[in-house]
């Protein structure tokens, strides 16, 4: 007779972050890096430095809930943007209250600082390998200076205020880019592109905001 499937809990694991990648990395043009077999001998070149945390603390965009209601306090990369569905989001954007750190999300070095049309800042940051770059983006009262040293969850600034004051929404948001090119970059998913060591952490936080957004907007109706 058939027996009962059960899974490895480590096989359980890998298949919770293939869900988050519906979500974290949904619609997205790029693929999903797959893994390939690489001989021991090939040199495979580092493309990013790899993130160690996310720009903002779980427990903000957890408590952002009530006040965003009813909207998502997280969009994935690739995801459609809300005033044009046919334009995909080419960050991971997390909605937070108003006065949240944020956080840099990898060991590196500060990059360049640029001023936003939003009357805010992006703050970007290399790490020691590869070349592409890693942008916090829509934030203000920064506290780093170029060419400065950051470690992985460093406070470097302060959530945007932004959405208040243009619209007196009483929440903030910050958004995680990754950026490979010149004047007109080509972004990417963030996911694929996690420490091993902080995979596990990053991806429950993402998970628990994604069952605190589907929770709250069932009640509503709108999913």
């Amino acid at each position: 007779y058939n027996q009962p499937m059960s899974l490895h809990p480590g096989s359980l694991f890998f298949l919770m972050v293939a869900l988050l990648l519906l979500t974290a990395c949904g619609g997205s043009a790029e693929p999903v890096p797959q893994p390939t077999s690489v001989p021991t001998a090939t040199k495979v070149p580092v493309k990013a430095a790899l993130m160690q945390s996310l720009p903002v603390d779980v427990s903000a965009v957890l408590s952002a809930g009530p006040i965003t209601n009813p909207l998502r306090t997280f969009a994935g990369f690739g995801m459609p943007k809300p005033h044009d569905p046919n334009q995909r989001i080419p960050q991971w954007e997390f909605t937070v209250p108003l006065g949240t750190p944020a956080l840099s999300p990898i060991l590196g070095t500060v990059f360049a600082i640029h001023t936003l049309w939003s009357d805010d800042w992006t703050v970007m940051i290399r790490g020691d390998q590869g070349d592409w770059i890693w942008e916090v983006e829509h934030v203000m009262n920064v506290e780093v200076n170029v060419g400065e040293r950051v470690e992985a969850g460093q406070k470097i600034a302060t959530a945007s205020d932004f959405p208040e004051r243009v619209q007196g929404k009483g929440f903030a948001i910050v958004e995680l880019g990754l950026l490979e090119g010149g004047r007109i970059p080509t972004h990417h998913c963030p996911l694929p592109y996690i420490d091993e060591t902080a995979l596990p952490s990053i991806t429950a936080g993402l998970d628990s905001i994604r069952q605190e957004n589907l929770q709250r907007l069932d009640r509503q109706g709108l999913v």
